[in-house]
């Protein structure tokens, strides 16, 4: 748990960054940014196609992170997927800060769950001993490409 917390401390303090301070500019034409967001931390990287027209295209990696949560006194590892690609096109009618974006998400994974009980599980009229349940498992899949 103290690494969790650990992690998130500095995920904020990174998060803070995201401002301009974190933009860079790369030529007249090419950005960039870092950040941290519900797909863990991430960059992008912008560049124009002509007048009002960008292209934004970005990676996101979850950091190899286990975090246990408890139920009915079994403790479960929950994994999370990583890592995911954007690719976004953006028109800003008028030459305005306004836009207009479409684009789409590449997920490289689900998100996954896994524990072992420590003691025997009473399912139905019938009690289990760990070695018989053994691993308990599941995960929460996703299309692998969103918009």
């Amino acid at each position: 748990m103290l690494k969790f917390c650990r992690l998130l401390q500095c995920a904020l303090v990174v998060g803070s960054l995201t401002g301009p301070a974190a933009g860079l500019a790369f030529g007249q034409n090419v950005g960039g940014a870092v950040h941290v967001g519900t797909l863990g931390f991430g960059g992008r990287i912008t560049t124009a196609l002509g007048s009002g027209i960008n292209v934004r295209a970005g990676i996101d990696v979850v950091p190899p992170l286990t975090i246990l949560v408890e139920e009915e006194d079994t403790e479960y590892e929950v994994k999370f997927p990583s890592p995911s690609v954007t690719a976004v096109l953006d028109l800003h009618p008028g030459g305005s800060g306004f836009r207009l974006s479409a684009g789409g998400v590449y997920f490289g994974g689900d998100l996954g769950i896994e524990g072992v009980p420590p003691e025997p599980m009473e399912l139905g009229e019938r009690e289990y001993t760990p070695a018989e349940v053994g691993t308990i498992s599941g995960w929460l899949g996703t299309s692998r490409i969103a918009p």
